[in-house]
């Protein structure tokens, strides 16, 4: 995709360590946070994220989420080791103020399908163009921000 920056890919890859690996702040008001076990690609979605108006944490795995997530978008990169059932019990209970991303490799209907009836919130197949993933994640943003002022 010539002039569009691309995710997913690993051609760019200028990041910020202390934005991928800093400690939750859920009590802070809402929050960006990205789940990935790949590190670089962690940095990556985290280094475009950081434009947004909200903070943005990177972590290697739903278990370094806060105990008390308060209002919140949740980006996880579906790799083997995430076993989506977990995560999603890990939600379960926040469904009002936290939003689930899911990036995957490929989506067929049936998967997605069957993710959206389990609870996630949005389905992008990467490798994703960046404007698209901020796109999205502020949507996902502004809709917990509408329930919250209901």
């Amino acid at each position: 995709m010539p002039g569009k920056r691309v995710i997913g890919d690993y051609r760019h890859s200028t990041m910020s360590r202390s934005t991928a690996n800093a400690r939750p702040m859920s009590d802070h008001g809402p929050v960006v946070y990205v789940l990935g076990q790949d590190e670089i690609l962690r940095r990556r979605l985290c280094a475009v994220l950081k434009s947004l108006p909200w903070p943005v944490q990177g972590l290697g795995s739903h278990l370094q989420l806060p105990a008390r997530l308060g209002a919140a978008c949740v980006v996880a990169v579906q790799e083997r080791e995430l076993d989506l059932l977990v995560l999603l019990e890990r939600l379960r209970g926040h469904q009002d103020r936290v939003r689930l991303i899911l990036l995957t490799d490929s989506i067929d209907v049936a998967n997605a399908v069957d993710a959206m009836r389990q609870g996630v919130d949005d389905l992008i197949e990467m490798p994703v163009v960046e404007r698209e993933l901020h796109r999205r994640v502020r949507r996902a943003m502004l809709s917990i921000d509408s329930i919250k002022e209901s």
